[in-house]
């Protein structure tokens, strides 16, 4: 049995050894090749004792003494400690002696003087360890057991049980060194992932935010950089125009200026070379030149002086005034005073424009718009027919200065209105005008009931809402209304109660005013003891021009968790997922000296097949056939190991196509029947249908079949009875295997190896997850167990192939053996 121990012990270690080799091909240093070192020569030393069988006390106290020291170097991995790196490198090249003196005489005297030095200083190393530094409790007591462990086998002479213990020792060691070295490269190594993904997250975060400042900012600037240019247009416009200028015309009608006046405001002739006559001015730039001339013609006839006004062929209106020029009583020619009017004409006429559209607008208007002086209506447009004007009432509401606002009026037949008076006061010359605006807001009034209505409608509907909504004043931030909800997360009673220091920063979110989406952000709140994982956003809505905030804060305490357990969930996938890759290629590992055994074994067969015929109860004959039997077993849990670690996945192979399920258990059960005779055991098969389509893989029903039956038929009693029914519900093919009256149940119980057994159940039940089905075992007080399959599968399907089994005649045998008789 200690051998088994140590085969146990060395697996751990061959399991560490290649964490730390996984982890020195991703990255090199010193201590992690050290640490490597260590291991593989403790696996040496193991194998050594097991297969050479040199003196085990000098081997098992060197190969403990190493395992103390890799325990050590494992808990003091993080810290310098270069006082004790020189004592550990001299207690491993000690440790190495043995492999490298063969003399038999020599290594008496090396275990005589050299051992107790190793000891010593082993146990200083320990006792500096614990006194400086935190060595984890497992770790401590492990060096305890191998120190007093190494110094009980020197003191005792008599090794009979010691040598034992000492295989318990190492095992327990190899297990404290792999829980160490997956704490350091796996366990740490995942902890610092996480903590840099989460730092990475806040980067990234803040990155986005620098972002949206950034794209706001340059929005502004771009907005300002077009005002300026609007503004530096409008001024060079203002500064370039010259709304005056002079024309001087001599007799002969021609034009004689000599200042830029006129060349400011006809620009078009500042490049002109020569006389440029007053006709060709005309013709080129003024509309009516005719009316011109003929200003001309008048002054020169009738005055001295006269004024008129031109259009420009420009669109540009002009007043001019015409002079005559008299020297000397001689008239040398005529000056124009020129002044650009256009602003002014076409003000004016936007005016008259105006005055029609506003007089339109006002008789358009559906209510009353009265101009009055101090004691007549000048105008009515006439729109209110139910108010008569002449009656004293209207005429103490209109002639009263200090009557605004609403007022109630009686009509005829005693109806009743209401009425809204506005008035605005100017004065006209030397008399004060009063423009009165009557409405009848009677609908209004009607319509502000049924607001006052909607409103408490739509309050009780907000505060029904399992969010918390409020409204509050942007610049301020106080609260201007609140939902129940809000209250009663806030943990307040009314509006008034709320303290805004407390909570605005934390709930209070804004976004830009044009930025149409809410934008939620998460935080944790206190509410009363509990933290409360919240959702709060907010958008800027104007109301009468003034900024306000309306927020919406959500309650994801549920939602968070939630979140927390799918993370916790995923990170257990992955430990699996690793779990089950690692099961797979340690299968395959075994594998190999498994073939090994079963390929020396047939050989034997094949060579001593005469003298095992002669002799089928010799010795080698029973190891032939239990190397045989072991080797069938060991290959068929490696398969069923690796078709588990497969499926967990989702990585395990099958070619379906459409079969008869009937037919495929029929055939499993008949074949399962001939052998299981030999026990007394009888199976009876059954079906309410002869076909049974399904797109399924004939080996997987076969061995679904066959692990469920072998787990009822190895713990029947003899002479029991199998039933087996096969029965349709719809889409659905139940499938029942029951043995009624002979299943011990505590045999099951009691029974070391049925592990084994287990594994192919677990097989099993995968295997019908992955058809949609489901598996149902129970079982009573009366000896009574039923296993039932449910299984879905297609109705249309008429079309199946036929089972043709590649396996020998013996396949069902071989596997009942592999699984019942281990």
């Amino acid at each position: 049995m200690y051998k088994y121990i140590n085969l146990f012990s060395i697996s751990i270690f061959l399991t560490s050894t290649y964490i730390l080799y996984a982890n020195l091909t991703a990255k090199r240093n010193k201590k992690n090749t050290m640490l490597l070192m260590l291991l593989i020569t403790i696996v040496l030393y193991q194998l050594t004792i097991i297969i050479k069988g040199y003196d085990t006390n000098l081997l098992h106290n060197n190969s403990q003494i190493l395992m103390m020291l890799l325990i050590l170097k494992l808990n003091l991995y993080k810290f310098k400690k270069h006082n004790l790196k020189f004592i550990m490198n001299i207690n491993y090249i000690l440790a190495l002696l043995p492999i490298l003196i063969s003399d038999n005489y020599k290594l008496i005297e090396y275990d005589k003087l050299v051992l107790l030095y190793m000891l010593m200083a082993t146990v200083y190393m320990f006792s500096i360890s614990v006194y400086n530094y935190n060595l984890d409790r497992s770790s401590k007591v492990t060096l305890i057991l191998n120190l007093s462990y190494i110094a009980i086998r020197l003191l005792v002479k008599k090794e009979i049980y010691i040598v034992n213990m000492g295989d318990i020792l190492e095992l327990i060691s190899s297990i404290v060194i792999l829980k160490n070295i997956y704490k350091i490269y796996i366990k740490e190594s995942e902890l610092k992932n996480i903590k840099l993904s989460k730092r990475i997250s806040l980067f990234s975060n803040e990155i986005i935010n620098n972002d949206e400042k950034l794209d706001i900012n340059k929005n502004i600037s771009m907005t300002i950089k077009e005002n300026l240019d609007k503004k530096n247009k409008l001024l060079n416009t203002i500064l370039d125009q010259s709304n005056k200028c002079v024309i001087l015309i001599d007799n002969l009608g021609n034009i004689v200026n000599e200042d830029e006046s006129f060349y400011n405001m006809w620009k078009e002739y500042k490049s002109f070379k020569g006389d440029l006559s007053i006709l060709d001015f005309l013709d080129n730039s003024v509309k009516n030149k005719d009316k011109f001339l003929q200003y001309l013609n008048l002054l020169d006839k009738k005055t001295d002086k006269l004024k008129g006004e031109f259009e420009g062929k420009d669109g540009r209106y002009f007043e001019c005034t015409y002079c005559k020029i008299i020297i000397d009583n001689n008239e040398i020619g005529f000056i124009c005073y020129i002044e650009d009017i256009t602003y002014k004409k076409k003000s004016e006429m936007k005016i008259k424009e105006n005055q029609v559209k506003y007089k339109k607008i006002v008789d358009n208007i559906p209510y009353s718009i009265l101009l009055t002086d101090e004691n007549n209506i000048i105008y009515n447009n006439k729109k209110s027919e139910n108010i008569d004007f002449r009656s004293k009432e209207i005429n103490n509401a209109l002639f009263n200065s200090n009557k605004n606002g609403e007022f109630k009026y009686i009509y005829e037949d005693d109806k009743e209105i209401f009425l809204n008076i506005d008035r605005a006061s100017f004065r006209d010359i030397n008399s004060k005008k009063n423009v009165i605006a009557i409405r009848d807001i009677t609908e209004y009034k009607k319509l502000l009931q049924k607001l006052k209505i909607s409103k408490e409608k739509y309050e009780s509907l907000v505060n029904i809402i399992p969010e918390g909504i409020y409204i509050a004043n942007f610049d301020t931030k106080n609260i201007t209304y609140a939902n129940s909800r809000f209250l009663e997360m806030t943990n307040y009673k009314t509006v008034e109660d709320i303290d805004i220091d407390n909570i605005s920063k934390s709930m209070i979110i804004t976004t830009s005013k044009d930025d149409e989406n809410i934008k939620f952000q998460r935080r944790t709140v206190k509410s009363g003891q509990k933290d409360m994982h919240i959702e709060c956003g907010g958008t800027i809505i104007e109301v009468n021009k003034k900024l306000n905030v309306v927020g919406i804060v959500r309650d994801i305490t549920k939602q968070v968790n939630a979140e927390l357990m799918e993370i916790e969930i995923e990170k257990q996938k992955t430990a699996n997922k690793i779990k089950s890759e690692f099961f797979i290629n340690m299968s395959h590992e075994l594998k190999t000296p498994l073939n090994v055994i079963s390929s020396s074994n047939q050989l034997m067969s094949i060579l001593h097949k005469e003298d095992i015929k002669l002799n089928p109860d010799s010795q080698l004959s029973d190891a032939v056939k239990v190397t045989k039997k072991n080797a069938d077993i060991l290959m068929e849990i490696i398969n069923n190991i690796m078709d588990l670690s497969k499926l967990e996945l989702n990585v395990y192979e099958n070619n379906k196509d459409y079969y008869n399920i009937v037919t495929l258990v029929e055939d499993t059960a008949i074949e399962f029947n001939d052998y299981v005779k030999l026990n007394d055991i009888e199976i009876f098969f059954d079906t309410d249908e002869e076909e049974k389509i399904g797109f399924v893989d004939p080996k997987d029903i076969e061995k679904i079949i066959l692990t469920l039956l072998t787990m009822i038929l190895r713990y029947s009693d003899k002479k029991s009875l199998v039933d087996i029914s096969l029965t349709s519900k719809r889409s659905k093919s139940i499938i029942s295997i029951k043995n009624t009256g002979g299943y011990d149940y505590n045999k099951y119980i009691n029974d070391k190896d049925r592990r084994i057994l287990d594994i192919a159940v677990s097989l099993a039940k995968n295997i019908i997850v992955i058809y949609n089905g489901k598996i149902d075992i129970k079982t009573d007080s009366d000896k009574n167990i039923e296993v039932t399959i449910e299984l879905n599968l297609d109705n249309d399907i008429k079309n199946y192939k036929s089972r043709i089994r590649d396996d020998n005649d013996e396949f069902i045998y071989q596997k009942y053996l592999n699984m019942c008789n281990f």
